[in-house]
């Protein structure tokens, strides 16, 4: 049996010419690429419809954008700041030794520059601003020239400020291109250009500087390609935002045209009226339409109302408009707009809410924000070296108090043979946050052979006591809580890091020291 001859490709000058069926794949597949692009920019029915351009909606967006939407629009506004908010709650503290009744010299020095220069503040303020833009930045002010590296120190109190730029005022202005550093792709030196309007009575002020990137503390939420640039907070709910002004706005104008109904004047054609008569009852006319004045003296004028529609009522297509918001935006609805008929959130939208900020705690506040701060500060001299520190961020609760109390109840009446399921320590200690009853006593029974304090005076002593006990056993069960949240994370790193080989396949690009 005799093999079939393979037939050559035909050629024309050298040029090998394509299959007709490889010719067709190639054009379907241009064609794919141009309906992708035309997608991807809003085009539909082949090109043929623009959907930005048919619903008014704006393409290129800017940070001035985002920002006008920011300040004017409060939906926008809790968009922003909902997150930042329930990251930097109060009561974080940076612990180097779990003992409560010791206070090491960083954990000193840590307060009292938190105290000094605000550090959990600041950075909340810097926090949202990055959401308003691609990112936002903190320096560090301290002696010596804004472009130079950052100095070296003795002591914290060489921290003279901190203060947030917005991605308005900052530009990016050389980046570390040498691809064997560990800062590749990262900004090298930033560009200030800060410019406040004085106000009546006050005087403006404007600053222009270039900024070594060691005094720099570069926050960028959302990352997605790289660790600089972020997605704007509002950039995927800016078109249904554009919808809830559209909405809202038409819906409120279209109330004002037609809650007070139109009238008609029909004047007497047979009556002769005075010179200026028409003029005075213009005037009359405009008074009763635009202020508070409610009569018409008229002569041979006859009145009738103009009957109109009812009033629209858009609350609907807002309410609509805002669960689409809400949803894209990962944030429950009734936490996005605080309460829903009256109704405070439920407890399976705190328990999102929780783990929403919980994992942004975990994943985003404190490797690349907080412990970004304090490494830098430690290994420029600014805070003392310790052994290890660790970042305590203030306990979410899920249940309000009232709900711990309803809790608190059914417990106490769990019974299994006339014995209790749930002691009272463990009531008061998991659900209340209350010291054990021995701890109470302990306080408020006097020795033997004393008597007991009377009077109003000593009463309000006892209760400084007690808010004392309460206030120091939240915090630590805030540090129980958090602690268990750091271990599992630091179990899930060891178990990653196992699996390459032992070791973290790349060391943090944010180290200071480097």
């Amino acid at each position: 049996m005799t093999s079939r001859p393979k037939t050559a490709a035909p050629t024309t000058r050298g040029k090998v010419l394509q299959h007709p069926i490889a010719r067709m794949r190639a054009m379907a597949s241009a064609l794919l690429a141009r309906s992708g692009i035309a997608r991807a920019a809003g085009w539909t029915f082949s090109g043929q419809r623009k959907l930005d351009d048919v619903f008014g909606y704006k393409s290129n967006l800017t940070v001035a954008d985002y920002r006008y939407r920011f300040d004017r629009n409060p939906i926008a506004s809790r968009l922003v700041r909902a997150l930042p908010e329930a990251t930097w709650r109060q009561g974080i503290e940076v612990i180097e030794d779990d003992n409560p009744n010791r206070l090491t010299s960083f954990e000193q020095a840590a307060f009292e520059l938190d105290e000094r220069v605000h550090i959990w503040g600041t950075l909340k303020q810097t926090d949202v601003l990055s959401r308003i833009g691609t990112y936002a930045i903190m320096i560090l002010g301290t002696e010596g020239k804004f472009e130079d590296e950052l100095p070296k120190a003795s002591s914290p109190d060489a921290l003279g400020y901190l203060m947030p730029y917005s991605e308005e005022e900052t530009t990016i202005d050389r980046y570390v291109t040498d691809p064997a550093s560990r800062r590749y792709g990262y900004p090298e030196f930033y560009r200030i250009d800060r410019k406040v309007a004085g106000t009546t009575g006050q005087s403006s002020f404007s600053a222009t500087f270039r900024v070594h990137w060691t005094r720099v503390i570069h926050l960028a939420d959302s990352c997605l390609e790289d660790r600089v640039f972020s997605e704007p907070a509002l950039r995927k709910s800016w078109n249904r935002l554009d919808d809830l002004d559209k909405v809202t706005g038409g819906g409120s104008e279209a109330y004002f045209q037609r809650v007070q109904p139109g009238i008609q004047f029909d004047l007497d054609p047979e009556m002769e009226l005075e010179p200026g008569a028409e003029d005075e009852l213009e005037d009359d006319v405009e008074d009763f339409t635009h202020k508070f004045t409610r009569f018409l003296l008229t002569r041979g004028v006859k009145t009738s109302q103009i009957s109109g529609s009812d009033v629209a009522d858009f609350s609907r297509p807002a309410d609509a408009l805002i669960t689409q918001i809400a949803g894209g935006e990962g944030i429950p609805k009734r936490i996005l707009v605080g309460t829903e008929r009256g109704d405070l959130a439920s407890t399976q939208d705190r328990s999102n809410w929780t783990d929403r900020v919980t994992d942004r705690l975990m994943q985003y506040a404190e490797p690349y924000a907080a412990r970004q701060l304090f490494d830098r500060l430690i290994a420029y001299g600014y805070l003392p070296t310790p052994s290890a520190y660790e970042i305590r961020w203030s306990m979410v609760q899920d249940l309000t108090f009232r709900e711990r109390i309803d809790a608190a109840a059914v417990c106490a009446g769990m019974t299994v043979e006339n014995q209790p399921v749930v002691t009272l320590d463990e009531i008061r200690d998991r659900l209340l946050g209350f010291p054990p009853m021995a701890e109470v006593e302990s306080k408020t029974t006097p020795p033997p052979g004393e008597t007991p304090p009377t009077g109003d005076g000593d009463q309000t002593t006892t209760d400084a006591d007690a808010r004392l006990m309460f206030r120091a056993r939240q915090r630590q069960l805030a540090r129980k809580s958090v602690r268990r949240l750091v271990q599992r994370s630091r179990a899930a790193k060891k178990k990653r890091a196992s699996n390459v080989g032992g070791s973290p396949v790349r060391a943090r690009v944010n180290d200071a020291s480097t």
